[in-house]
């Protein structure tokens, strides 16, 4: 049987299932940093608020570009997050790139985790 593997944006929509996948990421690992770490469900809805504003470019930090959170979803069930930067400054050409992500803990995957990608050399 096939699976369906889904992207969907981060919104003010969602649920529990996506706090829940969060919380199995370490807070920062090979650079990638969960927006949720440390986060009650209470307090994941101003995450989500957050994380819909980056997309569109509103209240940046200083330095800081759009970039747009997807979540993954394989048969309906949240398995990894994506981030992808609208455009790169020189500094993130360098490191970060515009593709991060990140496979929760509880799947089994055949390649590393998480990775930065699309750095322009």
């Amino acid at each position: 049987m096939a699976s369906e593997f889904l992207l969907r944006a981060a919104s003010t929509k969602d649920q529990r299932d996506v706090w829940e996948m969060l919380r199995e990421f370490p807070a920062s690992e090979n650079g990638f940093r969960n927006p949720a770490a440390g986060l009650t469900l209470d307090r994941f809805h101003t995450l989500l608020e957050r994380l819909e504003r980056e997309a569109k470019g509103i209240g940046l930090k200083h330095g800081y570009v759009p970039q747009t959170t997807f979540w993954g979803f394989a048969n309906s069930r949240p398995v990894g997050i994506i981030k992808i930067r609208h455009r790169l400054t020189n500094d993130l050409m360098r490191v970060g790139g515009h593709i991060g992500y990140g496979v929760r803990s509880s799947i089994s995957v055949p390649y590393p985790r998480p990775r930065a990608l699309g750095r322009t050399p």
